[in-house]
């Protein structure tokens, strides 16, 4: 079940990510770390009504992202196929233990769905050029890259990616 977050779901999503981010830094990906994300940034999420988790059976958090239309000014000189609003994915975890069992994918599903929904004719979203889990996790499900973009301090490069949600447009 995918669902909104609440302010009850903070400490299993942050548990998620300090696992995800030691795993991160085991296979020498340092996208995040201790001062990224943090508390404050999911805090504002749900805030915004921006964050959801998909839950097991016991309605624990096992995945979570963030969705809106909030884009970094790094995106701006891309070469983006349609100059228009999208929606961007943000923070996307899946709890270690619940791996290798499809959450990834549901929740980009989900999150493509609510674009839709909400009108949205793209996606946009962006991860660090070492973070293989997720470039092969966008590419499964038909984004492209569009190009690179630097917006973090002593790292490097972020590949951006984008999806059209009708291929006609």
């Amino acid at each position: 079940m995918i669902r909104q977050a609440i302010a009850e779901d903070l400490e299993d999503i942050m548990i998620m990510i300090h696992d995800t981010v030691t795993i991160m830094q085991t296979e020498g990906n340092n996208q995040w770390s201790e001062v990224y994300p943090v508390r404050e940034d999911f805090l504002q999420d749900i805030a915004q009504g921006a964050l959801y988790v998909y839950c097991d059976e016991h309605n624990k958090p096992q995945g979570v992202v963030c969705l809106n239309d909030q884009q970094l000014e790094a995106y701006a000189p891309l070469a983006w196929q349609l100059k228009a609003p999208a929606m961007v994915i943000h923070r996307l975890a899946v709890a270690p233990q619940a791996r290798r069992q499809g959450i990834g994918t549901k929740l980009m599903r989900f999150a493509e769905d609510l674009a839709s929904q909400r009108g949205f004719k793209q996606m946009r979203t962006d991860t660090y050029h070492c973070n293989e889990r997720m470039q092969a996790l966008f590419q499964k499900m038909g984004y492209k890259k569009v190009g690179e973009c630097y917006f973090v301090e002593d790292l490097a490069a972020f590949y951006c990616y984008e999806k059209l949600l009708d291929p006609a447009v």
